[in-house]
C-alpha cells in the first residue's frame, strides 16, 4: 500500500530521496534528507551562510620518559632540558643536584625556623622562672603577713568597744617628722578611711588637722610601694578588704600630704620609715 501523500523528497537534485522525516534548512529553507540538510553538504546559496572550515587536528604531546606511552593535549616542557613530560613523570630527575647541596638548601631554610623554635624555648622558660618566683613572693608574703598578724593581735592598741569579730589589724610607721617606733593598732572593718585615720592618729599620738581646710593632710599607705591606702575618706574598710586593696595585718605608713601636690598619692624613699 502506497502513502504518495507522506514524506518529502530530498532538494539536492542528486539525491532527490524520499525522506519520512526531512530536515528543512534554516538559510534557503528547502527540504532535506538526513545526508544533506547541512549548509555545506547541499551548497547553500544563500548569502549569509559562511561554511566552516574544519580546524587543524588537535595535536598530542607523549611522555619523553622511557616506557611511557602517555599523551596529553597540552605540553608540559621540563625548564632545564625541554622535553615534555606527563604529570607522574614532571620529577624525572633532570633537575636533581647532589646530596650534599640539598642538605645545605635545606638547612638554609630550616635555620629561621631552628631560631624561633629556640627563641620561644627561651621565652617560655623566662615566663616560666618569672610566674614561679611570684608564686614563690607571693606565698612567703602570705605566710608572712599571716605571722605578723599573729604578733599584731597580741599588743595591738584600739577601742575596746571593737568586737573581736569586726577588729583589723595594722602595723603603722608614723610620719617622718615625729621620730616614733611603729605601732601595732586594731580598728573596726565598718569604719570608713576617714575614721580610720582618726583613730589610728589618736593612738599613735599624731596631731590631726584633717578637718581643717587649708592644713596638710593625713593619709595612710602602702609600705611596700608607697601608693595611697584610698583618697575617698568616706568609703568603708571592709569594701577595701574584700577588693583585697589591703590586708588584715599589713604595714601602713601615716604621713602628712599637701593634696595639691601630685607626688601625693605615693610616698618615696620608703626605706626611712623603720624602726
Amino acid at each position: 500500500m502506497e502513502f504518495p501523500g507522506l514524506g518529502k523528497r530530498c532538494g539536492l537534485l542528486e539525491c532527490k530521496q524520499l525522506d519520512f522525516l526531512p530536515f528543512k534548512c534554516s538559510h534557503c529553507e528547502l527540504v532535506f534528507c538526513k545526508d544533506h540538510f547541512m549548509p555545506d553538504k547541499h551548497m547553500c546559496t544563500h548569502g549569509s551562510v559562511s561554511v566552516i572550515e574544519a580546524g587543524e587536528p588537535l595535536k598530542h604531546y607523549c611522555c619523553t620518559h622511557d616506557d611511557c606511552s602517555t599523551s596529553s593535549s597540552m605540553e608540559m616542557c621540563c625548564k632545564v632540558c625541554n622535553k615534555h613530560f606527563c604529570l607522574h613523570h614532571r620529577h624525572h630527575g633532570c633537575s636533581d643536584t647532589d646530596q650534599m647541596t640539598r642538605d645545605k638548601e635545606r638547612s638554609k631554610w630550616e635555620a629561621p625556623k631552628r631560631q624561633f623554635e629556640l627563641a620561644k624555648a627561651e621565652a617560655d622558660r623566662q615566663v616560666d622562672a618569672s610566674l614561679n618566683r611570684a608564686k614563690k613572693k607571693e606565698s612567703l608574703n602570705k605566710t608572712a603577713l599571716k605571722i605578723q598578724l599573729m604578733r599584731l593581735k597580741g599588743k595591738a592598741a584600739g577601742s575596746k568597744g571593737i568586737l573581736v569579730s569586726d577588729r583589723v589589724y595594722f602595723l603603722i610607721y608614723p610620719p617622718l617628722t615625729f621620730p616614733q617606733k611603729s605601732k601595732a593598732v586594731f580598728v573596726a572593718k565598718q569604719w570608713s578611711i576617714g575614721r580610720v585615720i582618726d583613730s589610728v592618729a589618736d593612738i599613735c599620738d599624731i596631731p590631726n588637722r584633717n578637718n581643717q581646710t587649708t592644713a596638710t593632710k593625713l593619709r595612710l599607705f602602702h609600705h611596700h610601694d608607697g601608693q595611697t591606702l584610698c583618697t575617698e575618706m568616706e568609703r568603708k574598710l571592709d569594701e577595701l578588704l574584700n577588693e583585697g586593696t589591703v590586708m588584715d595585718g599589713e604595714t601602713l605608713v601615716l604621713e602628712y600630704v599637701n593634696e595639691k601636690d601630685h607626688d601625693s598619692f605615693c610616698l618615696k624613699c620608703l626605706d626611712q620609715y623603720k624602726d
